[in-house]
């Protein structure tokens, strides 16, 4: 269920829901390869899954990018963050990202998911509904954190950079 099904669920049964999305920008590009590996360490998983991922940090350990300037490549460097754009394990990458993003803002804001809340997501499409703008506003509040925490940046909406406490009765 999307945002928008929720508001539409919310108008047609009169019920009061308040939520947001945010995308990611540039996920995959900006993921921190060093935090995704730190909680696959702690995932309970045989010795031939173990060796897959080993051998996927490796790869990753020898990736390099290079700047380009008016058609010239630049020296090449270590890359520490990101994905391959098309590597089929990035979306597991991403998947264990999502996870502690789930962990951590439902330890943070349990009060705030209550009854009717909820998260949700797709690859680096987050979203989250809560029944109270004030609920709303501190999970998005806390998902931005988050984010940040990852040196990832959210794409910004219509209503402008940063985040604002709610105006009374507006969701």
């Amino acid at each position: 269920m999307t945002v928008a099904t929720i508001a539409e669920w919310a108008d047609m049964w009169k019920t009061s829901h308040c939520g947001f999305a945010i995308d990611i920008v540039k996920c995959f590009d900006q993921l921190p390869r060093w935090l995704t590996k730190h909680i696959i360490r702690h995932l309970p998983m045989d010795a031939r899954a173990r060796g897959v991922i080993d051998a996927w940090y490796r790869h990753g350990e020898a990736l390099t990018k290079r700047l380009r300037l008016r058609g010239s490549l630049g020296p090449a460097w270590t890359s520490t963050c990101g994905y391959p754009q098309g590597d089929s394990m990035s979306i597991f990458a991403m998947t264990i990202i999502t996870e502690a993003w789930r962990i951590c803002i439902t330890a943070q804001c349990s009060r705030d998911l209550g009854a009717g809340g909820r998260l949700m997501s797709f690859a680096d499409n987050w979203e989250a509904v809560a029944t109270s703008a004030q609920g709303a506003f501190n999970l998005l509040s806390s998902t931005v954190s988050f984010i940040e925490k990852l040196e990832c940046q959210p794409a910004m909406t219509s209503a402008g950079p940063g985040v604002h406490p709610p105006e009374e009765g507006n969701c």
